[in-house]
């Protein structure tokens, strides 16, 4: 009696409804991650950890040298046709050359540097033989550089490359999700209502985007909700989806995970958090 006591004591809460927190971009980490150009450094790592290199390329760089990648979609739809064809047929010769193990993507210290700064250039290598030379020939001519070149520096400086330099400008994540958004199937009533905007070829006939990321992403439209899908989204009383069976979509939206990974970097999430019952 009279002694100070404390008698503990507890609950336990069971809630059916978990909850899934969102916590929004803000600032610099909306910068960071969203609209800062992909680090070629990034396109490295992603290459040698097993990702296609023309996946990789076609998706983060705009422009290598004079090679137009459909810079003009790295916005809303262009109202013109991009230019994209010779950009391909040398993203292909490097899916080649990487399948046949005749090229190496690596480091190496810059040589002759004026300012006398230390530093590292991406430098692709040809390591083929002579039953792949006339391949990496046709890629350096495609590049604008000296046929005879055995490796080439990859630079984002346009203005002072080397000889064999491949002056490359990369998308950032904002800039790669309108670039695949373009090939997507927009309903009819949409179009009708002037929501969209119809890219045009030079005769005025429509330009059909798929010829520009169809072997990338490719997202369909439906009036209900697919029965099968990857991904679907309702929008505007459409669906919107990825099918389950697109393997180079369903690909692709790896490599997007993937990059924003590498984006993210060491962002810490310090506003606060939007939270919803899932079960609600």
């Amino acid at each position: 009696e009279g002694a100070d006591t404390t008698t503990p004591s507890g609950s336990l809460t069971y809630k059916q409804n978990p909850t899934v927190s969102y916590t929004p971009l803000r600032g610099n980490e909306f910068l960071k991650q969203m609209l800062t150009p992909v680090p070629l450094e990034a396109l490295l790592t992603l290459t040698q950890s097993g990702w296609s290199v023309q996946r990789v390329m076609s998706v983060c760089v705009e422009r290598a040298n004079d090679l137009d990648n459909a810079a003009n979609a790295s916005g809303p739809t262009p109202g013109r046709e991009p230019r994209f064809e010779a950009f391909h047929a040398m993203a292909d010769i490097l899916r080649d050359l990487q399948q046949a193990d005749a090229m190496g993507l690596g480091a190496a210290p810059v040589v002759g540097n004026a300012a006398g700064k230390k530093g590292r250039n991406l430098v692709l290598r040809f390591k083929g033989g002579a039953r792949l030379a006339g391949k990496f020939r046709e890629l350096c001519k495609l590049l604008g550089v000296p046929e005879n070149s055995t490796e080439l520096v990859l630079t984002s400086d346009f203005l002072n490359k080397p000889a064999n330099g491949v002056a490359v400008r990369t998308r950032s994540m904002m800039a790669i999700m309108f670039y695949l958004s373009h090939n997507t199937a927009v309903p009819a009533t949409h179009e009708q209502a002037g929501l969209v905007t119809i890219t045009r070829a030079p005769g005025g006939e429509r330009f059909d985007w798929g010829r520009v990321t169809g072997r990338l992403f490719t997202v369909h439209s439906a009036r209900s909700r697919p029965s099968s899908a990857y991904l679907a989204v309702p929008y505007r009383g459409s669906w919107f989806y990825v099918r389950q069976d697109d393997l180079e979509s369903k690909s692709t939206f790896m490599l997007l995970n993937q990059l924003f990974n590498l984006q993210s970097g060491d962002v810490k999430m310090i506003a606060p958090t939007f939270t919803i019952g899932v079960g609600n």
